[in-house]
């Protein structure tokens, strides 16, 4: 047989078992995509919509195009391992100690569809080392979770009880504590090596005839579980104060750009 597939994030999503409003997903990738499920056709600058992959509904789903490739930025022009960066960075403090990154390396897309946008650093000051960088690129892709998929809960008119995260950038529990604290609530990371190989195998397995619908392939094969990271107390406050002063970097900057 051959079987239709779909979108990279939204087959993630549908190996991370979101098939219904209320949860949503992450993939920390190259790319970081974050999605819901909506009964109904939504659209807004704020996301793209897409049909889901189950046949049922769509997905409204926020892409920033540069993730773990910011990552790897980091790795190479610091010249220290990732392992040496990840220790430095966890005795950093949220914030980093006043430096600020919004990871547009590669352009953005939603909430602002700009391809001539490029990342920026502020606050960067001598006191400053790598491990502060690092952090400071861990937290701006966090940051931009809590600005960009706004737009897809008031679309969905529901707020997701968890985000359920899927990647290469999921086997760090540093980075799922941040965005757990800046999003302030549960991220929970599922036993799954790769949700999107997963998604494609339900998929498949639908398509076959070894279960009645995709989503009872779904329900059948996506495991449950996991490990969850809560929102720190501690980091909570302090990422509401700087998700503040970083919502108003690009719209500043934009205009000077230009």
């Amino acid at each position: 047989p051959v079987v239709a597939g779909g979108g990279d994030g939204q087959v993630c999503g549908l190996g991370l078992g979101v098939l219904t409003p209320g949860t949503a997903y992450l993939s920390l990738g190259s790319g970081a995509v974050c999605g819901i499920h909506v009964p109904r056709y939504r659209h807004d600058l704020g996301f793209r919509t897409l049909v889901s992959p189950s046949g049922e509904g769509f997905i409204l789903e926020t892409c920033l195009r540069t993730c773990t490739q910011l990552v790897d930025w980091v790795v190479t022009l610091t010249g220290r391992t990732l392992d040496e960066l990840v220790a430095a960075a966890a005795d950093v403090a949220p914030g980093a100690d006043g430096l600020l990154l919004v990871p547009y390396w590669s352009g953005v897309m939603s909430p602002y569809w700009d391809d001539t946008a490029r990342g920026t650093v502020t606050g960067l000051g001598l006191d400053h080392g790598p491990g502060h960088l690092f952090r400071a690129a861990l937290e701006g892709v966090a940051l931009e979770q809590a600005v960009a998929p706004d737009a897809l809960e008031r679309a969905g008119g529901v707020r997701a009880r968890e985000l359920v995260v899927t990647g290469g950038g999921a086997t760090s529990s540093l980075w799922g504590e941040i965005v757990s604290s800046v999003l302030g609530r549960p991220l929970r990371r599922p036993p799954i090596a790769d949700a999107g190989c997963l998604g494609a195998a339900i998929l498949a397995a639908a398509g076959a005839g070894w279960h009645g619908s995709i989503a009872a392939a779904a329900e059948t094969i996506v495991p449950t579980g996991g490990e969850t990271f809560g929102p720190r107390p501690d980091w909570v406050a302090a990422y509401a104060t700087i998700l503040a002063r970083y919502r108003k970097i690009h719209p500043a900057l934009a205009t000077v750009r230009r």
